[in-house]
């Protein structure tokens, strides 16, 4: 009977032997994974995908249930322009921990691949996940109906970008674009009001606020924009142009051949440009 009993222990050490190495080796592997994940972390904070990527796959195939690990890579990926893997890595970390990041990075690969339904639905995620930080994703998904040429959409998703960052420039830049080809001239003037605010410097900004004043046919407020534009950045051949033709439907034909005439030691293409309206 002692025997048995020292049998029966010795099974028993044996078996709970067996259940302790399988979690350690789990803690190990965990462990591993870490270690891999923090180097592609000192990788990624110098802005090297390159390098932290490889580092981010060795920490998912230690351990497959990684989430963050597969979001980093994920994002290195999408950085490195594999759009595809990017979108199966992004897939593998929201199918373990849902984030807004994911999503997003899902949404951008879907969009350079042209796949513009998957991009909205995955910014969408994105929005549902974080929509107080939705900014970024309202812009992109502006983006990805511009493309998709659903134009509407396009303004609301900028207009909700500037509801939650009121200084978001290239939402009012797209915007102002996108008034401009829809000749909704008055709206486009107030876009590239908010945009020259905020960009002060930006000679395009003045440029495309000129374009809409013309539009408008303000082409006093016209002219103006453009010179500034032409202030800020002396050599913009557009700009020039822009003045050119705007003076010329003034009926200040002379004006216009002086803005000819330093096209043509500026700027060739916009300079033949201005020659086809100053002498039809």
């Amino acid at each position: 009977i002692a025997q048995l009993d020292r049998t029966a222990q010795t099974e028993n050490s044996q078996q709970l032997s067996l259940g302790e190495l399988v979690v350690a080796t789990g803690r190990n592997k965990r462990a591993k994974a870490v270690e891999y994940f923090r180097d592609g972390l000192t990788f990624l904070s110098k802005d090297d995908c390159q390098n932290a990527l490889p580092y981010f796959q060795k920490a998912t195939e230690s351990d497959s249930a990684y989430g963050e690990a597969w979001a980093q890579a994920g994002f290195c990926n999408e950085k490195l322009g594999r759009h595809a893997d990017a979108i199966e890595s992004s897939k593998k970390a929201v199918s373990i921990r849902p984030s807004a990041e994911s999503y997003f990075n899902i949404g951008l690969a879907n969009f350079y691949l042209k796949q513009y339904r998957e991009s909205e639905q995955a910014y969408r995620q994105a929005i549902k996940l974080d929509p107080y930080n939705a900014a970024d994703a309202y812009y992109a998904l502006g983006l990805t109906y511009r493309d998709s040429g659903q134009f509407d959409e396009e303004i609301q998703s900028y207009k909700q970008a500037l509801k939650l960052k009121p200084d978001y420039a290239a939402a009012y830049d797209r915007l102002g674009q996108r008034f401009i080809q829809l000749k909704r001239f008055g709206e486009a003037v107030e876009a590239f009001k908010q945009l020259a605010l905020l960009k002060p410097g930006d000679a395009a900004a003045q440029d495309n606020l000129g374009e809409a004043y013309e539009g408008l046919n303000k082409h006093d407020d016209s002219i103006e924009a453009f010179r500034q534009a032409i202030r800020l950045k002396p050599d913009f051949g557009k700009a020039y142009y822009n003045l050119g033709k705007t003076l010329l439907a003034q009926g200040n034909r002379d004006a216009a051949i002086e803005q000819y005439v330093i096209l043509q030691n500026l700027d060739q293409d916009w300079a033949e440009k201005l020659y086809g309206l100053i002498y039809p």
